[in-house]
């Protein structure tokens, strides 16, 4: 038992390690982009708090289950088919372990739902900013008309997408 142990924690160590390896190569890493805007600043200090609250939960929730599970595994003596000691539950135990994961999911929704006018998006009016206008080309009529005959298909709809027009109105 003991050598299989200790094989599996470098394998599992190795996989880690390869794993934050391509974490980190994307362009902000583990965040997002560098904040651009004043929306973008909120947005990323948002997501790094609750980045960070959801790290420390993670770490906490993974030590106790390693800690359990070294504690309590299955004695050398112990017969491979009996299940161990059948223990009633503890109420008390129960509901906190309820309570705490609700009250963190509210104060992470509460710190959310605070910060959302900081995350709402506003115009940027200066020289630097580039100013495109969106507009709408105008289509022709279509015709309502069946087919001669009715196994011969009509034609498939073309999309047609925003036309940015010039300053005298013209599509350039």
């Amino acid at each position: 038992m003991a050598a299989k142990l200790s094989a599996a924690v470098p394998v599992t160590l190795v996989l880690a390690l390869a794993g934050a390896g391509s974490a980190f190569a994307a362009p902000g890493g583990l965040g997002p982009p560098d904040p651009q805007t004043p929306s973008g600043e909120a947005i990323s200090r948002l997501y790094w708090i609750v980045f960070a609250i959801c790290a420390v939960v993670f770490v906490l929730v993974e030590s106790a289950l390693i800690y359990f599970i070294v504690r309590f595994r299955r004695r050398r003596d112990t017969p491979e088919g009996v299940d161990g000691p059948q223990i009633h539950g503890n109420t008390r135990l129960e509901i906190i372990w309820t309570a705490i994961p609700a009250i963190i999911l509210a104060a992470i929704a509460i710190f959310t739902f605070t910060q959302i006018p900081a995350v709402q998006a506003r115009g940027v009016e200066d020289e630097e900013h580039l100013t495109i206008r969106v507009g709408r080309h105008p289509l022709p009529p279509r015709r309502r008309a069946r087919p001669a005959r009715p196994h011969v298909a009509r034609r498939r709809p073309q999309l047609v997408g925003p036309v940015a027009h010039g300053e005298d109105g013209r599509v350039p």
